[in-house]
């Protein structure tokens, strides 16, 4: 009962937890069904502040203003800023997500995703269970459990820095998703965009 978790009740399960890596999760997940974030969520689903039809994913929906700023800082069209924070920011952006949250065709799709690459911010190959083309650049997780995901976003779903492991055992949001398309982007401000590491011999 996350609800019920006070602070001596905390303090009860880290001491266990320093006998059970598995304590230890349990401790998390319960820290993360009390979070702000999640509880944001729950309320933002509940009542729902978009268009019927409309989806949460598509960022020209659900943080509009944000599109314009990465259009801008890129120099990219507002397809390109929208897709962009898509691979940044969601885990399965498969190409036929991506063009059934925005409304787009597959034409346009190709087009905003050629302009990323133009511009360096994504790569092209081929991964399995991925259903798109286009990557950030950096490592590749296969996940046993869910869909395959590029490891830069571990973070952004909650996963322990030194072990990657998630507070529910697989990448799902823990906050609203217009939220999450702001920690990304401001990752990238920072000067924690995705990139290759580099090898040092």
């Amino acid at each position: 009962q996350p609800a019920a978790l006070d602070e001596a009740g905390r303090e009860l399960l880290l001491g266990v937890a320093r006998m059970s890596d598995q304590e230890v999760d349990a401790l998390r997940t319960c820290e993360v069904l009390r979070s702000d974030g999640l509880t944001a969520l729950a309320e933002r689903l509940a009542r729902p502040t978009l268009p019927a039809g409309t989806w949460e994913q598509n960022p020209f929906a659900s943080a509009p203003d944000l599109v314009k700023a990465v259009a801008k800082k890129k120099k990219l069209s507002p397809e390109a800023a929208a897709a962009w924070l898509q691979l940044l920011a969601l885990v399965e952006p498969s190409k036929k997500a991506v063009c059934e949250w925005n409304g787009w065709s597959p034409k346009v799709y190709d087009a905003a995703m050629a302009e990323l690459a133009a511009a360096g911010l994504v790569v092209e190959g081929k991964r399995a269970r991925a259903g798109r083309e286009h990557f950030l650049p950096g490592g590749w997780v296969d996940a046993k459990l869910g869909p395959p995901y590029e490891q830069w976003k571990q973070s952004l779903y909650g996963a322990d820095p030194k072990s990657g492991r998630l507070p529910l055992d697989r990448m799902v949001p823990l906050e609203p998703l217009p939220d999450l398309f702001a920690k990304a982007w401001a990752r990238c401000e920072r000067g924690d965009a995705p990139a290759f590491e580099e090898v040092r011999r």
